[in-house]
C-alpha cells in the first residue's frame, strides 16, 4: 500500500533507487503530487477545473524541479546564480569572490615617485577594478577549497591537481590527470641565513664565505665575522635567487688552525606557476595573486598566463 507522502507498507517493496527491503516502512522519492480535486457538485464548472488543473501543473512542476536540484551539491547545472550564492555561502560558508581586472596608477612627474617615499607637493593614487566571479569560476573555486581527494599531506603534486582541476574543471568538476603536463610549476628560494656548524680555529682575519651556484639566479654572498679566532656568524648581503635546493658554504682556510663549517638556511621560497592561456586561466592569476585562493604553503606564489 502506498500512502501520499512517499511512505510504503508493502510486505516487499522496492524504493525508487531499486533498493529491496521486507516489512519496514521506508521513505520513497516522491515522484507525483498529491493532485487537488473539486468536490463532485463543482466539476461541470470548466473555469475552476482549469484553475485545479493548472494548479496541479504548477505543483508538478515544483517537484520535479526540486528532484533534479540537490541543493547541497553545488555542481549541479540547475544552481545558478542567486541560489549558487545561497547554496555555497549557506552551507559551505564560501562567498562568492571578487576577479580582479586592472590597476590603474597616477603619479606626479618623472622622477618624484620613489618606493616608499613621495616627494613633497606630489601626488600619487592608484584605483583598482574588480567584478564577481562568474558561476563557473566560483564554482570551480569551491570545489578548490572543499575537495579532499589529494589527500591531506601538502606537496607539489598536491599543488598541480589543485591548479588542473581549477583549469579544466568546468563548474567545479574534477579534471583529467592527463592535463597536469600542460602546468609548469618552478619552486625556488634565497639563502636566509648560516648557521655555523663549527667556528674553526686559527683565523686571524675573516675568511671569504663562498656558497655553490644556483641553476639558475644569482649566488648568494656573505661576510664572516670572527671572535677569539674562530668564525661565530655570517651576515648575508644578498640571499641569491633560483635555488631548487640547499647550496653548499664553504669558507677559506685559516693560515693555521681548522677550516670552519657551516650549512645554508633557506628563507621563504617562491612558487613560479605557468599556466596556458585558457578560460579560467587570468581568473586562476587574479585569485593567487590576491591571495584568495588558500594555500597551505609559506612562500610567494606568481602565476604566467602563457
Amino acid at each position: 500500500m502506498t500512502f501520499g507522502l512517499g511512505f510504503t507498507t508493502d510486505s516487499s517493496i522496492t524504493t525508487d533507487s531499486s533498493i529491496t527491503v521486507d516489512a519496514i516502512a521506508v521513505p520513497t522519492s516522491l515522484q507525483t503530487i498529491i493532485k487537488s480535486y473539486l468536490y463532485a457538485q463543482f466539476r461541470d464548472d470548466e473555469d475552476l477545473q482549469a484553475f485545479v488543473d493548472v494548479h496541479n501543473d504548477i505543483s508538478q512542476g515544483y517537484l520535479n524541479w526540486f528532484n533534479a536540484t540537490p541543493l547541497a551539491l553545488y555542481t549541479n547545472s540547475n544552481i545558478s546564480g542567486p541560489l549558487l550564492d545561497w547554496t555555497l555561502n549557506g552551507i559551505y560558508g564560501i562567498t562568492r569572490p571578487s576577479i580582479s581586472t586592472g590597476v590603474n596608477v597616477t603619479e606626479g612627474p618623472i622622477g618624484t615617485y620613489m618606493i616608499g617615499a613621495l616627494a613633497v607637493g606630489e601626488f600619487y593614487s592608484a584605483t583598482e577594478t574588480a567584478i564577481a566571479a562568474s558561476d563557473d569560476i566560483y564554482k570551480r573555486f569551491a570545489t578548490w577549497i572543499l575537495y579532499q581527494g589529494d589527500g591531506v599531506q601538502m606537496s607539489v603534486q598536491w599543488l598541480l591537481r589543485r591548479i588542473n582541476r581549477f583549469l579544466y574543471g568546468t563548474y567545479g568538476s574534477d579534471a583529467s590527470l592527463d592535463t597536469l603536463s600542460n602546468i609548469g610549476l618552478s619552486i625556488t628560494a634565497a639563502v636566509e641565513s648560516v648557521e655555523i656548524t663549527n667556528g674553526g680555529s686559527g683565523y686571524s682575519s675573516a675568511p671569504t664565505v663562498t656558497f655553490s651556484a644556483p641553476p639558475s639566479g644569482v649566488t648568494a654572498t656573505g661576510t664572516a665575522t670572527i671572535t677569539g679566532n674562530s668564525v661565530t656568524s655570517v651576515t648575508m648581503t644578498s640571499g641569491g635567487s633560483g635555488y631548487t635546493t640547499q647550496p653548499t658554504v664553504t669558507f677559506s682556510a685559516p693560515g693555521t688552525g681548522t677550516t670552519a663549517t657551516g650549512v645554508s638556511i633557506m628563507g621563504t621560497g617562491t612558487a613560479d606557476i605557468t599556466v596556458p592561456s585558457i578560460s579560467g586561466a587570468n581568473s586562476l592569476a587574479s585569485l593567487i595573486s590576491n591571495n584568495i585562493l588558500p594555500l597551505p604553503f609559506q612562500m610567494a606564489f606568481s602565476v604566467t598566463v602563457s
